[in-house]
């Protein structure tokens, strides 16, 4: 027989309604993630990937889990053609605590090129220590073979605007050589 007990109770609706807040703010934003046209990628201080979004999973099929993965299969150029090393890369950079801003970078795998703009930003914690990247990439390759298409375009153009100059040019000579011939003649007459 018990003559004494002790009860606890600890009321966790708040703990509860709290854990229901979480959950619908990450569904938010990964609804957020998923909706958006760049490919969205957080890595952690190991250089883990912690979150990529939709595009970023089809895009490279899950296949990287970790900073450098794509780098062994792919290479990085900038827009004047020079290769870049791992540490010159925007994602490295970031890594390393430099916040990138619209870098433009042009990626080779597989006798494939498309072009990417590339932002990011490191999170540190309250004692500066990096925590997490945030990286993300806009494909711009429609958008690039569009204007080297529309360059080259350009240049046929101001090729055969050359050539049609050219023709004038040689056209008002001859114009200028027969009328000064023919000023010539009238002024000095030849008897026959």
């Amino acid at each position: 027989m018990i003559q004494r007990g002790i009860c606890y109770n600890r009321d966790i609706t708040d703990l509860i309604e709290m854990d229901k807040e979480l959950r619908r703010q990450k569904k938010l934003l990964e609804t957020v993630l998923d909706n958006m046209q760049e490919s969205i990628y957080v890595f952690d201080k190991y250089g883990k990937y912690i979150i990529k979004n939709k595009v970023a999973r089809e895009r490279f099929s899950g296949e990287f889990k970790e900073l450098g993965e794509g780098y062994k299969v792919t290479e990085l150029y900038d827009l004047e053609g020079n290769k870049m090393s791992i540490e010159e890369t925007p994602i490295y950079r970031v890594k390393s605590g430099e916040i990138v801003r619209n870098n433009v970078v042009k990626f080779k795998k597989n006798d494939m090129e498309y072009y990417n703009i590339i932002s990011g930003t490191p999170i540190y914690d309250n004692s500066s220590n990096f925590l997490y990247g945030v990286v993300s990439f806009l494909d711009i390759t429609d958008m690039m073979k569009s204007q080297q298409d529309l360059q080259e375009v350009q240049e046929k153009l101001l090729a055969v605007e050359r050539e049609k100059n050219e023709g004038l040019e040689q056209a008002m000579e001859m114009k200028d050589e027969f009328l000064s011939f023919i000023s010539h003649e009238f002024r000095t007459p030849r008897l026959m």
